[in-house]
C-alpha cells in the first residue's frame, strides 16, 4: 500500500469528481462550500499523553440533488499542533478525511410520494470513507456502509437518519500490519435548521454518529461503541454586511467524540474530546 499524503489527495480528488459528475448527470441543485474550524482543544487516542492539541482544518463540501436522489462529499485537511507529531518529528502532522454518501429516494425513483405522517421520504443511502495521516500509526481507513435511510417531515430545513451495515478496514503502523474490522452496525444523522433572530439568519446544523463494537483493533483490543457529534450554530454574514444572502457564515461549533476510533475512553488517554471551535463558510 502507498501510505503518502499526496496518494490520499489523489484518492479524495478522484471522489470529487465522481460526486460531482454523476450529480451533473441531471442535476436539481447544488451547493459547494470552502470551510475553516479551529480549536485548541481536539484529542488523538494515545497521543500527547491525552494533551489538548491545536488543529486548523480546510475543508470542501459539495451537496446535490438530482432525479434519483443526492449526492453529499466533505474532505478535511487537517493540521496538527507540533505535539501531535509527524512521522519524521518536528512539525505537527497533516490530515486527509473524505466522507462520501449517495441517497436513491423512493419518491423520486417512483415517481410517488414517499411520504407517511412524521416521514417525508425513505430510501437507500450507500458511501464510503477515505482517510490518511502521516503519523507513526500510519492509519489508512477505508469504510463502507449501506443502508435505509429516511427524511423526516419537519417545518423548515431538514433532518435526515439512516441505519446501516458498516465495515471498516485499516493500517496500524505501530505493529506494522493492515487490520480488517468486523461487520458492524452504524447509525447516522444529519440536519439543518433555519431561524431568524431580528434581522440575522442563523442556522442551527450538524451530525451525530454512532459505530457499534467492530471486533479487535491492531493492538488486541476490544473495540468500544464510538459516538460523534458536531452541533454548529451558524450566523449569515454576508447577508448581515452586504445583503448576499447564503454565502459567507460564521460561527461556532461543539464537537464530541466519545470512543474515538473505537478506542476505550475509560482506558485510553485521548479517546474522549470534548471540542469548542471557530467556524467560517463560503458558500459558490
Amino acid at each position: 500500500m502507498v501510505r503518502t499524503f499526496k496518494a490520499a489527495l489523489c484518492t479524495t480528488a478522484a471522489l470529487v469528481v465522481a460526486a460531482t459528475g454523476s450529480a451533473a448527470q441531471a442535476q436539481i441543485f447544488q451547493d459547494n462550500v470552502i470551510g475553516y474550524r479551529y480549536g485548541t482543544q481536539f484529542k488523538e487516542p494515545g497521543v500527547a499523553g491525552g494533551a489538548d492539541i491545536e488543529k486548523s482544518i480546510l475543508s470542501f463540501t459539495h451537496v446535490s440533488g438530482d432525479r434519483w436522489g443526492g449526492n453529499f462529499f466533505n474532505i478535511d485537511v487537517l493540521f496538527s499542533g507540533s505535539n501531535d507529531p509527524a512521522r519524521n518529528g518536528g512539525a505537527g502532522a497533516q490530515e486527509a478525511y473524505a466522507v462520501y454518501r449517495r441517497t436513491f429516494s423512493y419518491s423520486k425513483l417512483s415517481g410517488s410520494r414517499g411520504a407517511w405522517g412524521p416521514i417525508a421520504d425513505v430510501g437507500l443511502q450507500l458511501g464510503g470513507d477515505v482517510n490518511t495521516k502521516n503519523t507513526q500509526f500510519a492509519p489508512e481507513k477505508r469504510f463502507v456502509v449501506a443502508g435505509p435511510y429516511i427524511a423526516w417531515a419537519v417545518p423548515a430545513g431538514f433532518l435526515t437518519t439512516a441505519f446501516q451495515v458498516c465495515r471498516e478496514w485499516n493500517y496500524n503502523g505501530i505493529v506494522g500490519r493492515a487490520d480488517t474490522f468486523d461487520t458492524t452496525f452504524c447509525f447516522e444523522a444529519g440536519w439543518k435548521f433555519p431561524f431568524k433572530v431580528g434581522p440575522a439568519s442563523l442556522s442551527f446544523g450538524g451530525f451525530f454518529n454512532v459505530v457499534a463494537p467492530k471486533g479487535r483493533d491492531g493492538f488486541n483490543a476490544e473495540t468500544k461503541t464510538e459516538l460523534l457529534t458536531r452541533p454548529e450554530l451558524m450566523l449569515d454574514a454576508g447577508e448581515l454586511a452586504t445583503g448576499r444572502k447564503g454565502v459567507v457564515e460564521i460561527g461556532i461549533g461543539y464537537e464530541y467524540w466519545l470512543n474515538k476510533f473505537g478506542n476505550d475512553s475509560a482506558t485510553t488517554v485521548g479517546a474522549l474530546a470534548r471540542t469548542p471551535m471557530l467556524i467560517g463558510k463560503v458558500h459558490f
